[in-house]
């Protein structure tokens, strides 16, 4: 775990950490985007990119939470992460081909 510098400059009789966190969060990501026609939704992101991210600012068995789910890229890699999440999509034609894709990710 990292120290918290700024809660340390605070209260300097406590050692403080930093949680959650798996590293360092880079300040480039080189991962290719989605094809177009490959998207299930209009901002699809990159299942290496979310799997990424995750790595950094989360921890195995952590709980994962997309408020706006559409394409279900990061529960995809939630699950390949060793992450557990919650999904949340308004539209119902949407979700149920993000669920579609989630399940097609793990057979």
């Amino acid at each position: 775990m990292s120290s918290d510098a700024k809660k340390d400059k605070a209260e300097p009789e406590v050692t403080h950490y930093i949680s959650g966190a798996g590293g360092m969060f880079p300040t480039v990501f080189d991962v290719p985007q989605v094809n177009t026609e490959e998207r299930i939704h209009q901002v699809g992101k990159p299942l290496e990119l979310m799997e990424q991210i995750l790595s950094f600012v989360s921890k195995d068995k952590e709980l994962v939470l997309d408020q706006f789910c559409g394409s279900g890229v990061a529960g995809e890699a939630a699950l390949n992460r060793n992450r557990n999440s919650i999904l949340i999509e308004k539209n119902e034609d949407i979700y149920r081909k993000a669920c579609e894709r989630i399940k097609k990710g793990r057979l």
